[in-house]
């Protein structure tokens, strides 16, 4: 008796706001009926149905296919010619087994939500980089190691990554504050040193922020992408390990304000009097032992912090200046004849010189006005 091919069941429901919802049977073969199509379709629901694979010619004719749901099946790959429908704008993946995503996502340059949550994703394409609608990535509970830079580019508004064991907390945390930035402030305090290219990448895709927050990172350097934020008005790096500044820094010319205290500062650059529009500087509790005079070549100069390091002699080093400024030169090791040409500081407002060596007050005090 010749047996008859099990018949392909497919259960459709048109609803008033053209939407369809499929469930195909999992053991469909492979040269299965295809759906039936309509361009008035705009959601195409497979959820739930078990499916360990999607027929490549099933998505044939759904063009006008807006959000596509996937979501809670057994896929492990999905086929190219899914990515040929050119209007998706939601993409629900989330709970199956996909091992990784095809370079033609690239293809659905229309993609603006894109959830793969609980997955196996080890990777993502560089093609995700063309999603440039892409507004909100959900990719937790996957195998992650590393990120595309391209990604870097998007204008995300969300992204989850936790739940990627191999992904480094530190990388997680600056993809989501550079995608996360609000008021021109990118706020990486506390995440972790610095060390992986992409993280170094994650920086140079922010280079429009006005203020960067790097303080208790544990940094030897600060990142050189740094130097490319050429909008920055306010950069705070306290409480790291930072040993040097680096000329590229003293390049920014919008910098106003600079904070570093609580590093292992020895020396500054020259350079540092390139710093135009600085008005205020901390490099409290560090190991500085000279003051560069470029310091006070810096017209827009107010506040200049300087506690706690290891400056024995600022004589010599003023110019004859008429910026307002605040000097704070406590716990030095400060003698009279240390401070000699401070009365060069015409405009001087404040000053602290608390705990050094200093008996009497210089005459040249009392000479500002």
């Amino acid at each position: 008796m010749m047996m008859m091919e099990e018949p392909t069941h497919i259960i459709v429901t048109i609803k008033p706001t053209a939407t369809i919802i499929t469930s195909p049977s999992p053991s469909s073969p492979p040269h299965s009926t295809p759906l039936a199509t309509s361009t008035a379709v705009t959601t195409l629901d497979l959820s739930c149905s078990k499916l360990a694979w999607l027929p490549r010619e099933r998505f044939v004719g759904f063009v006008g296919v807006t959000e596509l749901v996937l979501n809670n099946n057994r896929l492990s790959r999905l086929p190219h010619e899914l990515f040929a429908l050119p209007n998706v704008r939601v993409a629900r993946l989330e709970f199956n087994e996909l091992i990784d995503l095809p370079a033609e996502l690239g293809q659905w340059r229309a993609l603006e939500v894109l959830v793969v949550h609980n997955n196996r994703l080890k990777r993502l394409p560089p093609q995700v980089g063309r999603l440039r609608r892409l507004r909100h990535l959900n990719l937790h509970c996957n195998q992650l190691t590393t990120l595309p830079t391209s990604l870097l580019e998007l204008d995300i508004r969300t992204i989850t990554l936790h739940a990627n064991p191999a992904l480094s907390e530190n990388l997680k945390r600056i993809c989501q504050a550079v995608f996360a930035l609000r008021e021109d402030t990118l706020d990486l305090s506390h995440c972790g040193p610095i060390r992986d290219q992409v993280e170094e990448q994650a920086l140079g895709y922010a280079r429009l922020t006005r203020e960067l927050r790097l303080e208790g990172n544990a940094l030897h350097a600060l990142p050189t992408a740094v130097g490319q934020f050429f909008r920055l008005q306010s950069l705070l790096a306290d409480d790291n390990q930072i040993s040097a500044i680096p000329v590229h820094l003293c390049k920014l010319p919008a910098l106003s304000r600079l904070s570093l205290a609580d590093n292992r500062l020895a020396n500054l650059p020259a350079e540092i009097g390139l710093l135009s529009s600085l008005r205020s500087v901390n490099m409290d509790n560090n190991f500085l032992s000279v003051l560069p005079p470029a310091f006070f070549h810096l017209v827009n100069l107010e506040g200049l912090s300087l506690a706690n390091n290891k400056i024995e002699s600022v004589s010599g080093t003023y110019t004859t200046t008429t910026q307002t400024l605040t000097l704070c030169l406590e716990a030095h090791m400060l003698c009279l004849g240390c401070v000699g040409d401070i009365g060069k500081l015409k405009k001087l407002q404040s000053l602290n010189m608390a705990n050094n060596k200093i008996r009497t007050l210089p005459q040249e005090l009392f000479t500002l006005t």
